[in-house]
């Protein structure tokens, strides 16, 4: 079966010389175009474990607002500070959150580099 197939498609490349040559010209092409493709992808690659790195790197700073304002918010119930526990609880909540999104970001950012 295979053998009529040969036949044949010899048959055709016999009729039409300049078919071998224009198809190397393709495939070499093609061979350029995907490389430089896949050297995009790894630039890409690259790029992004950056910044899902500095998402990470950034949570710290938010951990580290969150202690401060949960180390405030408890000074001021102590004296009763409406106004200060009222600002300290909010400050808490907007790093615990910031904090939150960064790191959903950067698991997101992660994956998305594995699909690639």
């Amino acid at each position: 079966m295979y053998k009529d197939y040969e036949i044949k498609l010899n048959a055709i490349l016999d009729k039409h010389k300049g078919v071998q040559k224009v198809d190397l010209a393709l495939i070499d092409d093609i061979e350029k175009l995907l490389d430089k493709g896949l050297a995009e992808k790894r630039q890409a690659e690259k790029t992004l474990r950056k910044a899902a790195t500095d998402l990470r790197e950034g949570t710290k700073f938010l951990a580290d607002a969150a202690s401060k304002s949960q180390k405030a918010l408890k000074s001021a119930k102590e004296l009763g500070i409406a106004e200060a526990v009222t600002l300290f609880t909010v400050r808490l909540k907007e790093a615990k959150d910031f904090e939150d999104d960064m790191l959903k970001a950067s698991n997101k950012v992660l994956d998305a580099i594995e699909k690639l």
